[in-house]
């Protein structure tokens, strides 16, 4: 097991994070073979950034697009944190009132 997945299993253990499960099946399971089937894309940067992501990828020796998927992980998880945070305060507000567990059940039609 390499650092990146101890690391990944140490954030999960710790956190609870789902967003870092999941990095650990697209990163690939402890035999180093992915999970889930990757995609490919094509991205443009400024000069600068891809100079840091150049040096991020030599310090650490990761891979360029592992170091870019990571990032991504990280980012969407600090936007589900704000978007519970701005439900949480609407519903304490009182702007937004929860759903009863029949509602939900309507809703999706259970």
């Amino acid at each position: 097991m390499g650092p990146s997945t101890e690391r990944i299993i140490k954030e999960i253990l710790d956190t609870g994070s789902s967003r870092s499960y999941e990095r650990l099946l697209v990163g690939g399971n402890l035999s180093g073979q992915p999970l889930m089937e990757n995609v490919r894309r094509n991205i443009i940067l400024s000069a600068n950034l891809d100079k840091d992501l150049e040096e991020a990828s030599r310090m650490l020796g990761e891979k360029k697009s592992a170091i870019i998927r990571n990032a991504l992980v990280y980012y969407f998880d600090y936007l589900d944190l704000s978007i519970a945070k701005e439900r949480a305060a609407k519903y304490e507000a009182g702007v937004h009132k929860g759903l009863t567990a029949e509602e939900v059940k309507k809703a999706l039609d259970l």
